[in-house]
């Protein structure tokens, strides 16, 4: 009898491999005979379990109610959209920084979120996003929420610069914590540095 990819018979049941926030799990699938057409199937479940989990739409408890491992993953924290990832960075930081340079990430941020907007998904944000980001934050408006009639066009390559390294930043733990699989903000370059001073907002 063949087995596809980490399917394997354990006690008599068929069970399956994968990994989820980068901890190995094991699940028998319970109530399931042991046959040919069983295990193919259990096969395409394991299938379709990876790409759940590669897309981050898995649910654990959905697909496992009874497991022993759900104690694991209950209380893990899942970020799906930008405005989410903002929120948990500079809570992070507030823990970390002073007052006034969590003042100045926060407005970067704030900066980062009308660029890329709330509801952006992480799993979506791809390498070439990020480029698009990174010149619309170069060339794009600049509103001042405080004075949103005062609008600006465009900012220096120093200014962009920075803001990108904090948007490395945040993607950086997200990647990290399996948030997202893939890293979107790797091998982006910098700027060349123009020589003229930044509009200050």
């Amino acid at each position: 009898m063949d087995f596809p990819t980490s399917v394997e018979l354990h006690n008599g049941k068929i069970r399956i491999t994968f990994t989820y926030r980068g901890k190995p799990c094991r699940e028998v699938l319970r109530g399931w005979t042991v046959n040919s057409s069983n295990i193919k199937k259990a096969g395409n479940l394991r299938a379709l379990i990876t790409s759940e989990i590669q897309l981050g739409k898995f649910d654990y408890a959905e697909r496992f109610p009874e497991s022993k491992a759900l104690k694991k993953f209950i209380t893990t924290k899942k970020i799906t959209t930008f405005k989410e990832l903002s929120d948990f960075f500079t809570d992070t930081k507030a823990l970390e920084v002073s007052g006034a340079t969590l003042l100045s990430l926060t407005s970067v941020v704030n900066t980062l979120l009308r660029v890329i907007r709330e509801n952006t998904r992480l799993v979506d944000t791809e390498h070439a996003d990020i480029l698009h980001y990174r010149k619309e934050l170069l060339a794009g408006t600049i509103i001042n929420p405080a004075m949103p009639n005062l609008a600006g066009q465009g900012r220096v390559s120093s200014t962009v610069n920075k803001q990108m390294a904090v948007l490395s930043e945040m993607l950086k733990p997200a990647n990290r914590s399996q948030f997202i699989f893939h890293a979107p903000h790797e091998e982006v370059s910098r700027l060349q540095l123009s020589k003229n001073y930044p509009d200050p907002l």
